[in-house]
């Protein structure tokens, strides 16, 4: 589960820029 949090922040994080 925590692999996956990483990877929706990092998504996240590029859909913010």
């Amino acid at each position: 589960m925590n692999r996956l949090t990483c990877s929706l922040r990092l998504i996240i994080l590029f859909l913010k820029f």
